[in-house]
């Protein structure tokens, strides 16, 4: 035949005639693998109906109207060469239904799957009804789905065209997914999704199939039972299929037996190892006969980031939602980007809960003014987050803003009335932190985390009302009067000889700093980059010091918009060595930290020069102003230390809360029944485990559902184990979501045809250039040299010593008003943020220039 090439003609090289699909088929067909009878409509025939029909899929009209291109594709004809051959070979050759799927020549590449980006037909029958399912495969090529894949794929400015396979149906009893190496786990591991029916209820994630991990021999590691609660199968009365409900005993049943997922895993190996790839296969059983549907040979992917099928379905679905197609404007991309610095990975639902009480504040404060602000850092029921696109809505309060705004000219009321807030706060979070979590049972563990995360509400709106909003205004008129004065003056100069949290810390380190420096040995073992617990071991007279400093700085957090994904000092004291090293290293080179009382001393100089270069009138007002402004900057760090105190009373309370389930046993109830599991670390249903630590994919409001009863057995209803077993699943999918927006969001605007140069936002002005080192975290801070240029993530007060030896600043995100820009104009080096892509463009020891002003970076040859 012409068009029509049966799979035992086809080889995996033959992806230009049968599409990556087909190309697999009859690889495996011709190696004798259990594939159904089939054949593959090459792409040949794919152009020439496309020629037949006169149309051109890259003419301008169909570029510009997609809906036009397919709705034309299924209404055409097929060239009477090409309908003969079908009809020839459905009549004479297919027997019973069969399947027509699509197989595009870019599909299945070691670089891109292409899953369910074209469409597959099931239980099709007759000529008639295969003609039309080829049509429409056709027309798939063009979907919305499919183009956008490519183009992110960068197979956009490619011409791809279409075969279809069309095989024999297989109306399975079990079927599924399989991965010859675990992309969550080793790749020595097997793991088998399987649930009742045809693959597509699992391929399309609309059932929560059984999940089996076995050695390379079948061999069962560990399992979970799902409870596959729907099967799809043929319509005996037609074409199509029908979605039909499991019966109670086989939902709690193992879909398949250990002899089934032995020999399953046996066949799969035994493709791997044809293929010399791991791969990624579709199965089917069928009266006891293992049948495979689909294999993808997979060779540079990143198995550990890899998607299944059904996960790759819902990434798509989610990703229409993403601000990629939202149209954002400049100030919500400054304010977007600003968040990314204190939000580097995804939220889980109870972190969610409990950190984003701090953003819902300013949402609050607009919402009080008549404005609808989209800006709250929220994951939504099945634990994924999209960026919000920041859109405004005006209500009849709208003129209670302007009021507002006019009230923060009265600074000294604005500053009273954040002085009696902060003494609130303060007072309530000592209260909170005195209460003994050791005696409470467990439902008033949930009421003091719930206590905990409306107190974090309280200080976040103090904090918005009384300093950043009333700031950011005031610090216009500020910096207008102080340009007046002179030119390279910044609201950053009226902060010297102030005392607020970030700068004590500095101060207090560089104490301890000097006391490791005199004493002997000490400074040598941290560049062995020591634990905590070796260097107090080694120098056990030094402990005295660490500990006041950590009775003072102990509660500052990894991540402090973080309430349970962050750890304070007092945690992980090791971080305490990490900063330490690079301020011993600074003062012996002589850099020091300006002193509580020179700073007040030129704050105090600056004062008198303000003074007298304007009127008494002015200069009053002014000092006014900024009399504010340093009591909000204090404000801003204290408020935002207690709330960090409070998270680290939420981790406690959580740990309190799992140790609880371990020590007291768990009661899983049901309606009116219940189950007792005993004093387990994981909770276990139906031989499916949930390790009592994932109760962070809970939110606040479910948490609480969780009781205690009188004997002292916690009880938690079944449907919450399955609410985590999801969110569990679906963590992938949120993940790879949130970085392809933050990659979109970071990278907008920054198209450089510059190889060797990145773009990003000035955060402080000048040129330096110098050796790159990449710090990507704390425990890297060992490696910063004096002069060399720190290229980073993002930075948090705990990356302020590395500011002492750096000659410039790069990170991949942060803005003009970040903790990089703020903290590298005070050391009067260059920064350039925002990058998108600074810590994998630069690699240690690249020669770099950095220029601040125009916010470039370049490597130097």
């Amino acid at each position: 035949m012409k068009y029509i090439k049966e799979f035992v003609e086809i080889k995996k090289e033959d992806i230009a005639i049968a599409g990556g699909k087909g190309a697999n088929l009859g690889e495996m067909a011709s190696n004798s693998f259990p594939v159904p009878n089939g054949v593959v409509l090459t792409s040949k025939a794919f152009e020439e109906y496309l020629e037949f029909n006169h149309i051109d899929p890259y003419s301008k009209k169909y570029l510009e109207d997609s809906m036009l291109l397919r709705k034309d594709i299924v209404s055409g004809s097929f060239p009477e060469d090409v309908e003969k051959e079908i009809v020839s070979f459905v009549n004479e050759k297919m027997e019973g239904p069969c399947a027509v799927r699509s197989s595009a020549t870019a599909e299945d590449l070691s670089d891109a799957s292409f899953a369910g980006q074209q469409e597959t037909y099931l239980n099709v029958v007759g000529e008639k009804e295969v003609l039309s399912k080829i049509k429409e495969c056709y027309a798939s090529l063009y979907g919305k789905r499919a183009i956008s894949y490519r183009k992110n794929k960068g197979y956009d400015k490619d011409k791809v065209f279409l075969a279809v396979v069309i095989q024999e149906m297989v109306n399975s009893d079990k079927s599924g997914v399989l991965f010859t190496q675990n992309p969550n786990g080793t790749g020595s591991e097997v793991i088998i999704n399987a649930s009742y029916g045809l693959g597509e209820a699992v391929v399309s994630g609309s059932v929560t199939p059984d999940e089996y991990v076995c050695d390379e021999s079948g061999h069962i590691i560990r399992e979970t039972i799902a409870s596959k609660e729907i099967e799809i199968k043929y319509n005996q009365k037609g074409t199509g299929t029908l979605t039909l409900n499991v019966d109670e005993k086989r939902k709690s049943a193992k879909a398949l037996t250990n002899s089934e997922i032995e020999r399953l895993t046996i066949l799969s190996k035994k493709i791997e190892k044809h293929y010399n790839h791991p791969c990624d296969i579709e199965w089917a059983i069928k009266g006891g006969n293992i049948y495979i549907l689909q294999c993808r040979a997979i060779t540079t992917i990143n198995l550990s980031n890899k998607l299944t099928p059904w996960q790759e379905k819902l990434y798509n679905e989610e990703s229409q939602k993403g601000i990629q197609n939202k149209k954002l404007s400049k100030l919500t991309k400054d304010s977007l980007i600003f968040m990314l610095e204190k939000t580097p990975t995804v939220y889980y639902p109870l972190d969610s809960d409990l950190s984003n009480r701090i953003n819902e504040q300013k949402t609050r404060i607009f919402a009080e003014n008549g404005i609808g602000l989209n800006a709250d850092f929220c994951v939504n029921d099945l634990g994924i987050f999209h960026l919000p696109d920041g859109k405004k809505t005006l209500s009849l309060k709208a003129f209670r803003l302007i009021k507002l705004i006019k009230s923060y000219k009265d600074t000294a009321e604005i500053k009273r009335l954040g002085q009696s807030y902060e003494r609130k706060t303060s007072r309530q979070v000592k209260e909170l932190m005195s209460e003994d979590i050791s005696s409470m049972n467990f439902e008033k563990l949930i009421g003091a985390l719930n206590r905990c995360a409306d107190q974090v509400a309280d200080c976040a709106y103090g904090r918005f009302s009384y300093s950043l909003f009333p700031g950011v205004i005031i610090a216009k008129s500020i910096e207008k009067s102080l340009k007046k004065v002179d030119s390279k003056l910044s609201t950053y100069d009226i902060l010297m000889g102030l005392s607020y949290e970030t700068y004590m810390l500095n101060l207090d380190m560089e104490e301890l700093a000097l006391k490791v420096i005199t004493t002997k040995g000490a400074a040598n073992l941290l560049n062995e980059n020591p634990s905590y617990d070796r260097f107090i071991g080694e120098y056990p007279q030094l402990k005295e010091s660490f500990d006041l400093f950590l009775s003072k700085h102990g509660m500052k957090s990894s991540n402090n918009c973080y309430a349970l994904e962050s750890a304070s000092l007092i945690e992980e004291p090791d971080r305490v060595i990490y900063l330490l090293t690079p301020v011993v290293n600074a003062i012996i080179l002589g850099k020091r930290t300006t002193s509580l009382e020179d700073g007040l001393a030129k704050y105090e100089e600056l004062k008198k020069r303000l003074a007298n270069s304007m009127s008494k009138k002015k200069w009053e007002k002014l000092y006014k102003q900024i009399e504010f402004y340093r009591f909000a900057h204090v404000y801003r760090e204290s408020s935002q230390y207690m709330w960090e105190t409070l998270f680290y009373r939420c981790r406690q309370i959580y740990n309190r809360l799992t140790k609880m389930i371990e020590k007291d046993g768990l009661i899983l109830k049901n309606g009116s029944t219940e189950k007792f599991f005993g004093n387990n670390k994981s909770i276990s249903t139906n031989s499916e485990s949930v390790n009592v630590n994932d109760l962070h994919y809970l939110f606040l409001s479910e948490l609480s559902r969780i009781k205690q009863d009188s004997m002292g057995y916690i009880i938690i209803p079944e449907e919450l184990i399955e609410k985590i077993k999801q969110r569990k699943q679906i963590r992938p999918v949120a993940e790879k979501i949130y970085e392809d927006e933050k990659k979109y969001l970071l990278m907008l605007g920054k198209e450089n045809d510059d190889e060797n140069s990145l773009s990003g936002i000035s955060g402080s002005s000048g040129f330096a250039t110098g050796k790159a080192c990449v710090i990507l975290s704390p425990d890297e801070f060992y490696k910063m040299k004096k002069g060399c240029i720190l290229v980073c993530h993002y930075t948090d007060p705990e990356w302020t010593p590395l500011f002492t030896l750096a000659s410039a600043v790069v990170s991949d995100t942060g803005g003009a008003l970040s903790h990089a820009a703020i903290v590298a104009r005070e050391y009067g080096i260059p920064a350039v943020l925002g990058t998108g892509c600074a810590t994998t463009f630069c690699n240690d020891g690249d020669e770099m220039a950095i220029d601040g002003n125009l916010g470039v970076v370049k490597k130097v040859s």
